[in-house]
């Protein structure tokens, strides 16, 4: 029997240390739910690798994973240094230029031309993740001059960050363009949109989706200021949001990101979308078996404030214990939602927009879930063509899982983020179905198949009459597995 226990989601950043087919059978059974391709690195062909033999495994391992591909973004950085670094003194000048050249202590390449156009005069421009601050003096037509505010060494290819400076760049690339085409054919799940700045720059990547007959899914991830101001119109638009906490606690003071990240959970629980927590969650396992008494905290906080996901970047991609980290991460969910079964979590779902917005269908919800509580059902079975009452299922946060059935293998990869939820593939397409008894038949028979539920267990179904038919779900019934129908 599988632990039922976890209900929050756990994300795996794939890379170096987990590329090997071994290593991604080895995280699928230590419990990750959602595997997150990194395309800042190029690395397309272990990618696209990496993401059939993951298909493969949920095949053999009879479980279903998510799979995203993470676009760069107009991702901002200085060149080249002659000798590889420099050391830059507080109160120097220092010159960013549009040419190429080699740098050195007085002046260095951006790869971001329109840096000229966008600087001006009192503008902080941040380097190697803050750790530098310059401020612009003045410009002309290929060179922005800047005071040093706080010095330090700097090598060759650092990022740069411009808070409070409109780009002139779009969020989504030529680049991101390129690697999107690149990942319809590799077959991902979602797309995470990097560096959004407002509800358009979602609407531009869904409209490339569009153009190429696609309905794959978005991951917007808020890591600049613009983005947190826009969030509710970037939510309304996004198909899940991403707390992204590395350069967003870069652009903005750091002493914020805590209470911005309870906001942005809350914005995305109000509008009915998973919401993944990222950046530095059990980063010291990168080199160590244990990770700090700090961090583990981190991880709970991030689930007591009703996350769907939690996110491991470095730790899985490069890090010398992945599988020892995913498993940590579960106990430490685990431990969390089991606590989490037993607080008002409905006062999170049921005034959101998003139910309002489905009030039958949520009503239906509701229902199922509070009659799970009275009759200590083991589960809430549901049938989704879409994976849209699933998602509304985990916005109510229940206490106990909810097995979702799909005909649909996209449908069932989706919804490997979502709160709450275990995807099963049905063997029986809906529409060969010739009635409510074979569904039954069908959700007992694959739920037992699963490991999840074994005769005697009180389980809540969901269903649509007619079958087969999207957006349906009209029925619940209350059913003990091993009785007759």
């Amino acid at each position: 029997m599988l632990d039922l226990s976890r209900k929050t989601k756990i994300v795996a950043t794939v890379g170096p240390a987990t590329f090997p087919r071994e290593m991604l059978e080895k995280l699928l059974a230590a419990g990750v739910n959602v595997f997150r391709f990194n395309f800042s690195h190029n690395d397309y062909e272990r990618a696209g690798q990496a993401i059939k033999d993951l298909r493969a495994l949920s095949e053999k391992l009879k479980t279903q994973a998510a799979l995203f591909i993470d676009l760069q973004g107009p991702k901002i950085r200085v060149g080249k240094f002659r000798d590889g670094r420099i050391a830059l003194r507080e109160g120097q000048e220092f010159t960013l230029t549009v040419e190429d050249l080699l740098g050195d202590e007085q002046k260095v390449s951006t790869t971001y031309k329109p840096l000229v156009k966008d600087a001006e005069a009192g503008h902080i421009i941040l380097l190697d993740d803050g750790r530098l601050r310059l401020e612009v003096l003045r410009k002309d037509e290929v060179n922005v001059y800047t005071r040093v505010l706080t010095g330090g060494e700097l090598s060759n290819h650092k990022g740069m960050n411009l808070p409070g400076m409109k780009l002139s760049t779009p969020a989504l690339t030529e680049k991101d363009k390129a690697d999107v085409l690149r990942g319809l054919q590799m077959d991902v799940d979602y797309f995470a949109l990097s560096f959004v700045r407002a509800a358009q720059d979602v609407l531009d990547l869904r409209g490339f989706l569009h153009a190429h007959n696609s309905e794959h899914k978005i991951i917007a991830k808020i890591e600049k200021p613009e983005a947190v101001e826009n969030i509710d119109a970037i939510v309304a638009v996004s198909d899940a949001i991403m707390v992204a906490r590395g350069d967003l606690g870069v652009e903005l003071a750091i002493e914020k990101v805590p209470s911005l990240q309870k906001d942005i959970i809350r914005r995305a629980n109000y509008g009915g979308v998973p919401v993944i927590v990222a950046t530095q969650m059990l980063e010291s396992m990168i080199n160590n078996p244990l990770p700090t008494r700090a961090e583990v905290s981190d991880v709970a906080a991030a689930i007591y404030d009703w996350a769907d996901a939690v996110m491991l970047s470095g730790e899985t991609a490069v890090g010398k214990f992945p599988i020892e980290t995913v498993r940590l991460m579960g106990r430490v969910a685990a431990d969390v939602d089991i606590i989490q079964s037993g607080r008002k979590k409905k006062l999170v779902a049921r005034k959101t927009r998003f139910i309002r917005e489905n009030s039958m269908l949520s009503s239906l919800c509701d229902s199922a879930d509070e009659l799970a509580d009275e009759i200590d059902a083991k589960a809430i079975i549901t049938f989704s063509d879409s994976g849209r009452t699933p998602l509304l299922l985990s916005k109510y946060r229940s206490s106990v899982p909810i097995i979702a059935i799909s005909d649909r293998l996209k449908t069932c990869s989706k919804m490997a983020l979502y709160r709450g939820v275990i995807p099963l593939l049905g063997q029986t397409p809906f529409a060969k179905m010739s009635g409510i008894k074979q569904m039954l038949q069908e959700a007992e028979r694959r739920s037992k198949e699963a490991g999840l539920l074994k005769d005697g267990d009180m389980v809540v179904i969901m269903a649509g009459i007619p079958i087969a038919t999207a957006g349906s779900t009209n029925m619940i019934r209350v059913h003990r597995i091993g009785d007759p129908y």
